[in-house]
């Protein structure tokens, strides 16, 4: 049960076999309600553990684009959110205005 998503760590723990066992972590199960919660609290973390971690790994911006893109794509084949998908349009569409409109020119070649 260790990590599982119907249940939560109590903090405590006990030794297996005879005393030179294993320590086990004592965990207790969610209410029915929370278990709910609690599976998706898990997935986001994993998700953006993953993604913050290529972010930082990546020096490139568009590469740090590309992972948090990539963020959005999980969530989104996860969950239905229309407004905050276009929502994220809307905002790099602003975005790309904006560098089109105040970036420099990068030479060709």
């Amino acid at each position: 049960m260790a990590g599982h998503h119907r249940t939560v760590a109590t903090g405590k723990a006990r030794r297996t076999g005879s005393g030179f066992g294993r320590v086990r972590q004592i965990r207790e199960h969610l209410p029915p309600g929370e278990a709910a919660t609690n599976r998706r609290r898990k997935l986001r973390a994993a998700a953006r553990a993953i993604a913050n971690q290529r972010i930082n790994v990546a020096r490139d911006p568009l590469v740090q684009l590309e992972a948090a893109r990539d963020y959005v794509r999980s969530a989104a084949a996860k969950y239905q959110h229309d407004t905050a998908l276009q929502q994220a349009v809307d905002a790099l569409l602003a975005i790309g205005d904006q560098i089109y409109r105040d970036g420099t020119q990068r030479r060709r070649g």
